[in-house]
């Protein structure tokens, strides 16, 4: 009977060693740290200075408010030549009628101005969004290629700013950049500011020689 009771206890044993090793396995598994994600860092504002891209955009947008400042100079030369030749008029019914050409002329100089400035502020704005509309793209395309998991703007080198002439309080522009900021420190070896840079103007520089 002692016999037959070892014989039976052998594979009872076993099962419970195997069933031992699996849980303990779980639970060794359960201990393994989670991946860490791998991050990265860009400065948007040197990667803005730097693209080819942008520097054409803002040579075109130089170009038409040269043109406009030389619109503006001529028109401010007629109107002195205006002025000029009022002041040498004696008073009369020619006079007045100048007086008023020059009112209406100076009016519709100054809403000329005013529409050609806003045209010139909206193209600015459109040529910003375009920028980093690409450069979102580029971002994604460059973490997948290297396995990033996030690229956070890195902003911590930037310096408080205060404008005296604002008509915001010296405590509420402090504030209100405070409220802006979203990073404190980040090490060096997480940036890629110049591997982006360098990726967005080959790809622009391609697609101008494709073109």
């Amino acid at each position: 009977m002692k016999h037959i009771k070892s014989t039976v206890s052998l594979p009872v044993v076993l099962l419970l060693a195997v069933l031992t090793g699996v849980i303990a396995t779980q639970a060794l598994a359960g201990l393994v740290a989670p991946k860490q994600p791998v991050v990265a860092t860009v400065n948007l504002q040197r990667v803005f200075e730097g693209l080819d891209q942008r520097d054409e955009m803002m040579q075109d947008i130089r170009q038409h408010l040269e043109h406009l400042r030389d619109q503006v100079e001529q028109r401010e030369r007629e109107v002195e030549e205006m002025q000029q030749r009022i002041n040498q008029m004696e008073h009369g019914p020619d006079r007045d009628e100048l007086r008023d050409e020059l009112a209406w002329h100076m009016i519709n100089f100054e809403f000329w101005q005013q529409q050609e400035m806003h045209k010139s502020d909206v193209d600015r704005s459109l040529m910003l969004e375009e920028l980093f509309r690409t450069i979102k793209r580029e971002v994604s395309s460059l973490a997948e290629s290297q396995n990033y998991d996030m690229i956070f703007i890195d902003d911590s080198d930037a310096s408080l700013q205060i404008n005296p002439r604002a008509e915001q309080s010296r405590e509420a522009q402090i504030d209100e950049q405070l409220g802006r900021r979203r990073m404190l420190f980040s090490s060096e070896e997480l940036d890629i500011t110049d591997e982006l840079i360098t990726r967005m103007n080959n790809r622009y520089q391609a697609g101008r020689t494709s073109g």
